[in-house]
């Protein structure tokens, strides 16, 4: 009878302790189907518990289901072993939630593995968060780029000017040609269509991303949108510029005003720490290419200039980490860069030395059923 009872309080602390979690917590068969939920589950999903057990855990899990599928009986328990992997789960309603998935295993008394258990947590509000340091690093590397724009605005502000003081004297003189005044003209509404470009470039690079990764676009094209926005300014602070992108790049699937996001922050360091360091010679190389394997396309950005410091390296992508001076820059670019690249599928890394500079590689797979395009020269 002791025994009886001691079950009976073990099984209802048990039970206390799986409904009192602040997670989503689903027992799976080795097979995938639910077993077993806790309230949690049907609080966020909105389904009734007569409604999941039974069922298939990739009828949820949205992106588990190809992955499931894919390999044999055998093989399909270790799809159902994430570890701290971000996936979607489906409501009843239709809705995605974005959700951090674990697991842990359940044995049987001779060791054997009998179910598996997940644990959900639904990482909703930190999307929200993101997305929103996603947005301030933005509209900060736009803030630093002002004096840039102003560059690149200013060299067609100056061929108006002198096109019009051109035209006010022949009006003055009274040597004024048909056929020059249509020529002037013309050279005048191709310099505002140029300010006009770069103003819409601004507008389209600072509003808020919807996160969408739908676009098919090839890797070169947000990099020469970086360089509509502040090249100008760059050679204006006495860096030379390089430029080598590969034509014919297959495209890849990505928001394209995030991934140039990436670029910019990317370019924006060299140029950075090239000013600081008031390096002879100051170089940023830009080049893009297709992967050894044919699976993806990179993007290498590399500066000539003093190189990483061993102390600094592990620190590089963490949140709010910077070598600046207090006041200048947010600490963000870099950790923003890499949270973007990897919602792309991809990876950014960088190399160093020590006095001869730094690279940054970012590599995006290959949209699968992405159509190869011809590019034009920069």
């Amino acid at each position: 009878m002791s025994n009886t009872i001691e079950d009976h309080a073990a099984n209802e602390l048990n039970r206390a302790i799986v409904e009192s979690l602040g997670d989503m917590l689903l027992v799976l068969d080795l097979d995938g189907n639910i077993q077993k939920v806790n309230r949690w589950v049907l609080e966020t999903l909105k389904f009734a518990s007569t409604e999941l057990i039974g069922r298939p855990a990739y009828e949820i899990a949205a992106g588990l289901k190809a992955r499931f599928m894919a390999v044999d009986e055998v093989e399909r328990v270790v799809v159902l072993l994430p570890e701290y992997k971000e996936e979607s789960f489906l409501t009843k309603d239709g809705d995605t939630i974005p959700v951090l998935l674990s697991h842990s295993l359940v044995h049987s008394e001779t060791n054997e593995i009998i179910a598996v258990v997940w644990l959900a947590r639904d990482i909703s509000d930190l999307k929200s968060t993101t997305a929103q340091l996603v947005q301030m690093d933005k509209l900060s590397a736009m803030g630093e780029l002002t004096a840039g724009v102003a560059h690149e605005l200013n060299q067609p502000l100056n061929g108006i000017k002198l096109i019009s003081q051109g035209l006010l004297r022949d009006l003055e003189k009274k040597r004024f040609k048909e056929e020059t005044l249509a020529k002037e003209i013309t050279s005048i509404v191709r310099q505002v269509d140029k300010m006009a470009e770069i103003v819409t470039h601004m507008r389209i690079f600072t509003r808020k991303s919807d996160g969408a990764i739908t676009e098919r676009i090839s890797l070169n094209e947000p990099i020469r949108g970086v360089f509509k926005l502040f090249g100008k300014q760059i050679e204006a602070h006495g860096i030379t510029v390089k430029i080598d992108l590969q034509p014919d790049l297959p495209d890849i699937k990505a928001d394209a005003n995030r991934i140039e996001q990436v670029l910019l922050n990317l370019v924006g360091n060299a140029r950075n720490i090239l000013e600081l360091s008031h390096k002879k010679g100051a170089t940023i190389s830009v080049k893009t290419l297709v992967s050894a394997d044919g699976k993806s396309v990179e993007a290498w950005v590399t500066d000539n200039g003093p190189g990483v410091a061993a102390k600094n390296m592990k620190k590089m992508f963490e949140p709010f980490f910077t070598t600046m001076a207090p006041g200048k820059g947010t600490g963000l670019g870099l950790s923003v860069s890499k949270k973007i690249v990897e919602e792309h599928g991809g990876t950014i890394s960088f190399v160093t030395k020590e006095g001869e500079g730094t690279t940054f590689k970012v590599v995006i797979p290959v949209a699968t059923d992405a159509s190869q395009k011809r590019e034009t020269p920069l």
